[in-house]
């Protein structure tokens, strides 16, 4: 017989759960199994299961309860309950007690001598016996006030030793969304939001990391954790440890993002029984829906059954609330993925935009995997399928006011509670003794409420504001008012919460009323302070002791420290009540106070105020149209621009920016849809989606050009160039970028002449016209463009000039720090470290690298974060520790691939071919050197054919191909010769000294390694100097 506590009080016999029973009678097993091998004195047990208000009769009522627990139990091997001199002893194996065998491997997961693995798993296989709170089914104040924390606090101690072990085991990427959850289910636990914090810096995503810990500054403010400061201040400096793994992909082992259980939470057994039946992991997918009216409480029964179902998906319970029937538009499936896909892992820069995409990336990060995914509030079965997990063991439980019959999956209904429950509910928010008390009051109030849990709540919140303590008197009350009447109207449980929400609306002074009506207008599924005040017109301190009372009514709920919501049927309401007391004009004007105060904080400076008003900001620019505000749709997707960014925006960035452009076209706004096209072009550039970046680009350039806008055209021209460049077409790229540059000399703009001559300039160095690009950078640093310095480093160091190079990158670092452009410094970092490789100093290489690489994930560019990827990878070729520097290159080539970035995936295929070609894998080598031949000449990328060639070459000479390989190397001398990149012409020559030197020809390969050591001299090239000596020294 196995007995638990870690949820329900629960009794099972051959894996058969045995009947509950009456509340007492569980109350008194819970307390003995709790207890359980020690003696519990009867008069504990009177004072627990009457809460301190014993009836005289209370000592038999416990010996009677006794009597039919020993019934239960009798003939169990193993179990007794005996009687001792002071009271009652349960006499049970610990382990088959889910809380003793918790401690027991919580104990065993300590003990020394345990490796990390081991513990881990041990506190894996310890937190998976929670089923959910403590005694959770037992309404008794012992439970709740004492008990209860009790546990609790064990649970999270073991739950922060596990989070410990999986942090060192290198788990940080699946760890982020569980510490999330917990920081804002348990904010005050400071290791919470220490661990959080480590998992975001050692995930890559180090601006998000400094953000948490500017939140728990807020939070706990002088009484700061020491750890918290420590680790902020090393990761200011870049020192805190690092995993040894190179690569961690997003993985969703251990991520919940369910919400909360209830507190008090009553019946649904059979529901919840159904629910464990349909939803076994097995071989294929399961998918189950529950089904009811508005208010019934299908939520809760669902994220209940989620929260008890955990050790089932121990690699994930993820959850969304589509919003299919709030006021604002429901969740369209390509935003719902992006959140979950930011869940588990992935970062909000590398979440796709198109559908199709997304929803094979989110195949991907959850193969093998057990997960739950809750879909809460579908509206229907189209916009839930792109969710449904595909693998095997995996389950998704969906919530709907609908049957969604065209999903055919199993569909329970969730009806009103059944009386007795719906006491119980009530019970539990006004307190057991006072429905002990008025049975018959607390009766007609659940009947009068529909039995509807929503419904019960705010009738018992509306009570809990009352002076007097009556409850007959305060349903005689209502009654007298009529003001239950609707609450009683057959088979409409709508009307019945609507009514129970009139009650609580009621009660609100006028001012309390007028916010309320107001939230029911904002965008997104939350929101702060701040745009509540702004909807209101108030100071945020009226404003915040009016939420207070609205909190009080259970008419706003505050899940995280300083956010809040309201349910989607209060929604409902209170936009009801606006459009029925305020005027056509009142609620525009609020409507426009909200959304302006969204496009402030939109264009604020400052990201972490963004943060928070993030899903609202994204909603807001998609219904602003519809609600008679097309030109905000814009103003926000616009306003977004630099927010998104430096935060990275992904599809939520392209969203804002295609309502903006619906908005445009829609009321014929011709310039608003010229700068969408453009804003779109350029998130899309930054995304990847380099094709349909530069058709919005050409859009924008005619309609700038139809509307007499030459500065217009000038941007979006600029902007079509650098997609081209990007898609390896550096041709095309230079005709757009000297039609901009042009249009600006022509219009006098010398800042815009300056961008377009540094891009210009960047295309000759892909086509390998290093002299001419080096002359456009030059002209642009002398009209100050802030990026010219960087390009020029970049140029001169690719011909060799490497000590004048040095001299312009250093430059270009001092002026992006002191103007605080942070996408500047992560690129010149990035072009130091290539020259701290080149010159064979890789300590500062790899420093200078893994700080280009941290920065640009933190700013979300993924073009120079895999060019530091290819940098590091480079230094480990060198290094000899070949494994590590393949398994940055295949990142990088990740990267690479996802945007299209072509030239960062031809330099690490390249080095993957040398690498390959070093350890005997010639046949590899050969095809991936051919690979990078192709990409190379199909997009025109001059500057890097050289060391392709030439490692071709060295190849072909390995495969015994001295002719061919005789050939390749005679091109690449020619070729970089022609370039004057003096690295890549000193390693051609080299490589064709040791062909010469095959085919007999031993003097002239001498003269190649002499003429190539000048050379790499030339350019500071000491490691490929030492090679080439030690050659020709035979």
């Amino acid at each position: 017989m196995r007995f638990g506590v870690l949820g329900s009080v629960e009794a099972w016999r051959d894996g058969t759960a045995l009947p509950p029973g009456p509340p007492r009678r569980r109350a008194l097993l819970g307390i003995l199994l709790v207890e359980a091998g020690r003696v519990v004195p009867v008069d504990r047990l009177v004072r627990a299961l009457w809460d301190n208000a014993p009836p005289a009769s209370a000592r038999n009522a416990v010996h009677g309860l006794i009597a039919a627990l020993r019934k239960l139990l009798a003939g169990e091997p193993g179990v007794e309950l005996v009687t001792r001199p002071t009271g009652y002893q349960l006499v049970v194996d610990p382990q088959a007690v889910d809380l003793h065998r918790f401690r027991a491997l919580v104990a065993e997961a300590g003990r020394a001598g345990q490796t990390d693995e081991q513990a881990a798993a041990l506190l894996h296989d310890a937190l998976t016996l929670w089923r959910g709170a403590p005694l959770a089914d037992l309404r008794f104040d012992w439970v709740r006030q004492d008990l209860a924390p009790l546990l609790e606090r064990e649970l999270l101690d073991a739950l922060e030793q596990r989070l410990e072990l999986d942090l060192r085991l290198g788990a940080h990427h699946e760890l982020v969304g569980e510490l999330t959850s917990l920081t804002k289910d348990h904010p005050t636990r400071p290791r919470f939001w220490y661990q959080l914090m480590l998992a975001l810096y050692r995930a890559g995503r180090q601006a998000e990391a400094l953000e948490t810990y500017r939140a728990a500054h807020v939070l706990f403010r002088a009484g700061l954790d020491a750890e918290l400061r420590a680790l902020h201040h090393s990761i200011l400096s870049g020192t805190p440890a690092q995993p040894e793994q190179v690569i961690d992909t997003p993985r969703p082992a251990g991520v919940c993002q369910l919400p909360p259980g209830a507190n008090g939470f009553v019946g649904r057994a059979e529901l919840l029984s159904r629910l464990d039946t349909l939803l076994v992991p097995g071989p294929r997918p399961v998918v189950a829906a529950l089904a009811g009216p508005p208010g019934v409480g299908k939520t809760t029964v669902a994220v209940q059954w989620a929260h008890g179902a955990r050790g089932r998906f121990p690699d994930g319970q993820l959850y969304v609330n589509l919003r299919g029937y709030a006021t604002s538009p429901p969740m369209p499936p390509t935003e719902a993925l992006a959140r979950l896909l930011r869940a588990l892992g992935v970062r909000p820069d590398h979440v796709p935009a198109a559908l199709a995409e997304q929803i094979a990336l989110y195949r991907k990060a959850l193969s093998g995997k057990r997960v739950l995914v809750v879909l809460d509030n579908t509206a229907g079965a189209g916009e839930v399928r792109p969710l449904l997990p595909d693998t095997p063991g995996s389950a998704a439980l969906i919530t709907s006011r609908d049957s969604l019959r065209a999903l055919e999956a199993p569909t329970l209904t969730v009806d009103v509670l059944p009386a007795a429950d719906a006491v119980a509910l009530l019970g539990d928010v006004l307190g057991a003794d006072l429905v002990h008390k008025e049975p018959g009051a607390a009766l007609e109030l659940a009947a009068l409420c529909a039995r509807l849990p929503l419904a019960l709540r705010i009738a018992g919140a509306n009570f809990a504001g009352r002076p007097h303590r009556d409850l007959t008197r305060y349903v005689t009350d209502l009654r007298a008012g009529n003001r239950l009447d609707a609450l009683s109207v057959d088979g409409d449980s709508e009307a019945a919460v609507h009514a129970a929400f009139d009650l609580s609306y009621a009660m609100l002074d006028p001012l309390a009323q007028r916010l309320f009506r107001l939230l029911g207008l904002l965008p997104g599924p939350d929101f702060g302070l701040p745009l509540a005040a702004a909807v209101a017109d108030l100071t945020e301190a009226e404003t915040s002791t009016l939420l207070e009372r609205l909190i009080a009514a259970n008419l706003v709920q505050e899940p995280g420290s300083g956010r809040f919501q309201c349910h989607d049927l209060l929604r409902e309401y209170a936009c009801a009540r606006a459009e029925d007391t305020e005027s056509p004009a009142q609620l525009h004007a609020a409507l426009r106070r909200a959304y302006e105060f969204l496009t402030r904080t939109a264009a604020s400076a400052e990201p972490s105020i963004v943060d928070g008003e993030r899903p609202s900001l994204v909603a807001a620019a998609s219904t602003a149209a519809e609600r008679g505000l097309p030109d905000y749709a814009w103003r926000i997707a616009d306003a977004l621009h630099g927010y998104f960014g430096a935060r990275g925006g992904g599809a939520e960035a392209v969203a804002t920016a295609e309502a903006g452009l619906a908005a445009a076209m829609a009321v014929h706004d011709r310039p608003a849809q010229a700068r969408m096209h453009a804003l779109l072009g350029q998130f899309q550039t930054r995304l990847g989606s380099l094709r349909e970046a530069a058709v919005h680009q050409q859009r924008a350039v005619e309609l700038y050009r139809s509307l007499g806008d030459p500065l217009g055209q000038a941007v979006a021209l600029d902007g079509l160039g650098m997609a081209y460049g990007r898609l390896g077409q550096p041709q095309t790229a230079a005709e757009h970028h000297a039609k901009s540059l042009a249009l600006y000399r022509e219009a006098e703009n010398r800042t815009g002449e300056s961008s377009a001559l540094n891009n210009l300039g960047a295309v000759h160095q892909q086509l390998g016209r290093f002299a001419e690009a080096i002359e456009f950078h030059r002209q642009a640093v002398a009209l100050g463009n802030a990026d010219g310095r960087l390009y020029l480093g970049v140029g001169l160091f690719s011909v060799g000039r490497t000590a004048v190079a040095r001299t312009e990158l250093e430059l270009a670092l001092a002026g992006y720090q002191e103007s605080g452009n942070r996408v500047g410094e992560a690129a010149v970092l990035s072009c130091v470290a290539a020259v701290h490789r080149d010159r064979d100093e890789l300590a500062e290489c790899e420093q200078v690298a893994a700080a280009a690489v941290a920065l640009a994930r933190e700013l979300g560019d993924r073009r120079i974060e895999a060019n530091g990827l290819n940098i590091l990878a480079a230094m480990h070729r060198r290094r000899g520790t070949l494994a590590v520097a393949t398994g940055y290159f295949q990142l990088a080539i990740r990267i690479a691939e996802e945007m299209g970035f072509r030239a960062g995936r031809v330099h690490a295929v390249t080095n993957l071919a040398g690498i390959a070609r070093e350890e005997g894998r010639h046949t590899e080598a050969l095809a991936q050197a051919e690979d990078a031949l192709t990409e190379v000449r199909a997009g025109g990328l001059v500057f890097m054919e050289p060391p392709v060639l030439t490692e071709l070459a060295h190849i072909k000479l390995g495969l015994g191909e001295p002719t061919a390989a005789a050939g390749l190397a005679t091109a690449a001398v020619e070729l970089a010769r022609q370039t004057g990149q003096l690295l890549f012409l000193g390693t051609a020559l080299a490589v064709r000294g040791l062909v010469l030197t095959e085919q007999g020809g031993t003097v002239a390969a001498a003269e190649c390694w002499q003429e190539a050591i000048g050379v790499l001299r030339e350019c500071e090239a000491s490691a490929e100097v030492r090679w080439v000596t030690e050659l020709l020294a035979g």
